[in-house]
């Protein structure tokens, strides 16, 4: 009878410990979770001063893609990398034209309007900035 209840004892604990205990990719350093909700479909207002970018566009983003216009990447704008999740995204980096390129995010606020603005450097330089303003 003790054993069957050390038994017990021991086997409800580690279902507690096991359901309790669900680490975030965000508790060890690592991008948040991605969520269907930082995945919707949302238009946004692109602004970019990167060199040889589209300077202005109204595009529309679907699962970290830009969905329209259809000819259209993150690349164009001047960040390194055609996928971005603009939620949760927090740096980027890859190359352009054969040069490291890193963009960092950051929030602002702008007379009541929120932007998503990625700040990006060459080889610890800045380079340009790229702001998203959600279109409502």
């Amino acid at each position: 009878m003790r054993i069957l209840f050390t038994a017990i004892c021991l086997l409800s604990t580690s279902v507690v410990t096991v359901a309790t205990s669900k680490m975030r990719n965000n508790d060890v350093g690592y991008v948040n979770e991605i969520t269907p909700e930082s995945l919707a479909q949302r238009d946004y207002l692109v602004n970019s001063n990167c060199p040889q970018s589209i300077f202005q566009e109204q595009i529309t983003v679907a699962n970290a893609r830009v969905k329209y216009p259809s000819d259209l990447s993150f690349f164009n704008f001047g960040l390194p990398s055609e996928y971005v999740n603009l939620t949760y995204s927090n740096q980027i980096v890859g190359e352009v034209n054969g040069v490291l390129r890193s963009c960092l995010r950051s929030q602002q606020v702008d007379q009541g309007i929120s932007s998503i603005v990625y700040t990006c450097s060459e080889n610890g330089i800045f380079l340009c900035e790229v702001y998203f303003e959600e279109v409502q």
